[in-house]
């Protein structure tokens, strides 16, 4: 079983999220404002959404309404991007010239 289709929209930018809070026992929709990658801006209605990126980057990119905890938002901004820091470097060798020592072809 798979997602229907039309259900995941790529190359496109959630920019806020509002989740009202309902007192009755039923969950309200979730409002998700997108932007296409042409620029176009679309509101979904969502019962859930799921939120896959950094907490840095949630806290930097997504209004939420109502706002987060200020407590929750400052963990969160604080909250290190793995590998933000580090330089990325790919290439390809003619041989695995590291099999031939001790090293285990580990970068350093």
């Amino acid at each position: 079983a798979g997602l229907p289709d039309g259900v995941v929209q790529l190359g496109s930018t959630v920019g806020r999220l509002d989740y009202p809070t309902g007192e009755s026992g039923e969950q309200p929709a979730i409002r998700v404002t997108v932007t296409s990658g042409e620029g176009a801006s679309e509101e979904l209605l969502a019962k859930h959404v799921v939120l896959a990126a950094p907490p840095r980057v949630l806290a930097a990119s997504i209004d939420f309404d109502p706002p987060l905890d200020p407590t929750l938002l400052k963990v969160m901004k604080a909250t290190p991007t793995w590998m933000e820091d580090v330089g990325k470097v790919a290439t390809t060798w003619s041989r695995p010239f590291w099999r031939e020592g001790e090293g285990e072809g580990q970068g350093a």
